[in-house]
């Protein structure tokens, strides 16, 4: 299953949890309380499966819980949303977003030789 482009905001908050460490749903949970303040075991148990539907994350039982880990290493996640979005924009403009696409990367590149500059 290709892995979706798109994650909200708090899907975005678990994957970040989840790539630095497999955790439990409880585990998420508190992790997000940290930054949301109240987030509820249903919600993240709704995002993980949503995550999972989507091939991002996978879960394995261990004892009565189980645990979620990402499908692929953060890296691996970028490059293929990078790829998939860049085919997409390709697929329906042709020249035109190779063009477009070629230009700002050549300005990201331009901001970042001047941060590591300084």
């Amino acid at each position: 299953m290709p892995i979706s482009p798109s994650l909200g905001q708090l899907e975005q908050a678990v994957m970040e949890i989840i790539w630095q460490q497999p955790a439990t749903v409880h585990a998420i949970q508190q992790n997000l309380i940290l930054k949301y303040k109240k987030v509820a075991y249903t919600t993240v148990l709704t995002v993980l499966r949503r995550l999972s539907r989507k091939g991002v994350v996978t879960r394995t039982k261990e004892g009565r819980h189980h645990v979620y880990q990402p499908a692929t290493n953060k890296d691996s996640f970028v490059r293929n949303m990078v790829k998939q979005t860049v085919d997409q924009f390709v697929s329906k403009y042709g020249h035109e977003a190779v063009v477009a696409f070629t230009k700002e990367t050549a300005r990201f590149q331009s901001e970042f030789e001047l941060k590591n500059d300084t």
